[in-house]
């Protein structure tokens, strides 16, 4: 349900306007029209066919029996062609997802588009998620809808980005506003940033967890803007801290691991490092299952790899793998990939390869327990879709089990 709280957001959008200035994955036009601008680092080869391979999964799903398994797991693959670059792929993609999740695929395309200064193409995306979704719950419609708006937003298109966000529910509430404020090419004046921090300490109090967990993406990059001004850091840490109380655990560290690196970015290894203690902090005051538990440490990690923590990063790497092989009786056999998932990206980030590679050649081994091909395809697909955007090239063995888990995928699902 819509709620008036959405008028506190529109003294954000005021301060930020004011303080601103062959083979599917192969390069199509669209791809070449970007090419053309920002001359982007080409996909390698193995990337297209590791994403070429988690589509045909992901499309191997029954569309009568498993629909939304089937266009979720889509999507995902939608996402990973994008952060890739590949986007002609992506759109291909897309054409193929049925429900809702194609619109939601085709406003993610014309985000894309819209960073790299494309109108044409984000215009024409933005067209075909709005067709895509016309029928969808209010939800799924608000979440596209919203995508959209930040394409706009990004674009410095503010009128039309604020007809896309009226009228949204609570969890779609703030997130153009954080696009606004990540876009800004020159910090806020002190009235805008003043009018800004004041609308989310509104939102904050209003202890609503969606609009808190929107505020927050917001603090962060005002944090970003505002990195090289002491007292605006120190209010926006303020402000943020207060959001953080109110998170659940694991975005209580994803605000952390946010905050880290905007400091990482402004080449301020100390600051990072603080940030990450809090991170640290709040994994080991929680209480988690060990699948969660190894992730948070997998990410936590990568992050003090950047902040120039090496050693340390290594050693909670390993720390996580040994509390993987000591649970991993306890986990269920669905679930066991995804830690060692989140341990192969990190050891990936953190340039060690051979690791990465051998975390992710344990995904494969532990995403065919199941005897139902459905858990199957999409650990698959989120495995060859993160050894993608980590940039790891499978060996002949692991190419193996990529096709014989693929071939594989048939009744029972």
């Amino acid at each position: 349900m819509t709620s008036n709280r959405s008028h506190s957001l529109a003294a954000l959008t005021v301060a930020f306007v004011l303080g601103s200035s062959c083979s599917w994955a192969q390069s199509t036009s669209t791809d070449s029209a970007v090419a053309a601008t920002k001359t982007p680092v080409p996909a390698a080869t193995f990337s297209r066919e590791l994403l070429e391979l988690a589509f045909e999964a992901a499309s191997a799903i029954p569309r009568d029996t498993n629909a939304k398994d089937r266009a979720r797991a889509q999507e995902q693959v939608v996402d990973a062609l994008i952060t890739v670059r590949l986007f002609g792929g992506a759109e291909r993609c897309a054409e193929s997802i049925d429900s809702w999740r194609q619109g939601s695929a085709y406003a993610s395309l014309a985000v894309a588009f819209a960073r790299e200064g494309d109108t044409p193409n984000m215009d024409r995306c933005a067209r075909l998620a709005t067709l895509a979704s016309a029928d969808a719950l209010d939800w799924q419609r608000e979440r596209v809808a919203v995508k959209i708006g930040s394409a706009h937003a990004w674009l410095g298109q503010d009128a039309l980005a604020a007809t896309r966000e009226r009228g949204v529910g609570e969890p779609e509430q703030g997130k153009i506003a954080a696009v606004r404020a990540a876009r800004a090419l020159q910090p806020l004046s002190d009235e805008a940033f003043d009018t800004a921090l004041k609308e989310l300490d509104v939102l904050v109090a209003t202890k609503n967890f969606d609009l808190v967990r929107n505020a927050s993406r917001v603090y962060i990059e005002l944090y970003a803007k505002s990195f090289s001004v002491a007292a605006r850091r120190e209010r926006i840490i303020e402000g943020i801290d207060r959001a953080t109380a109110l998170l659940s655990y694991d975005l209580r560290i994803e605000n952390a691991l946010g905050l880290a690196e905007v400091a990482i970015a402004q080449k301020d290894n100390l600051t990072a490092q603080v940030h990450l203690a809090q991170a640290d902090a709040v994994l080991a005051h929680a209480r988690w299952l060990p699948i969660d538990q190894i992730s948070q440490m997998a990410r936590i990690a990568a992050c003090k790899h950047d902040a120039g923590a090496v050693e340390q990063a290594r050693e909670q790497l390993d720390a996580a793998l040994v509390m993987f092989d000591a649970s991993r009786a306890e986990m269920v056999d669905i679930e066991r990939a995804t830690p060692l998932r989140a341990l192969a990206g990190a050891w990936a980030d953190c340039d060690e390869r051979a690791k990465a590679l051998e975390c992710y050649a344990r995904a494969l081994t532990e995403g065919t327990s199941n005897p139902n091909a459905r858990p199957r395809a999409e650990d698959l697909v989120a495995t060859s879709a993160s050894m993608s955007v980590h940039d790891v090239e499978p060996s002949a063995a692991v190419w193996l089990q990529l096709r014989a888990i693929r071939s594989g995928l048939r009744d029972p699902w």
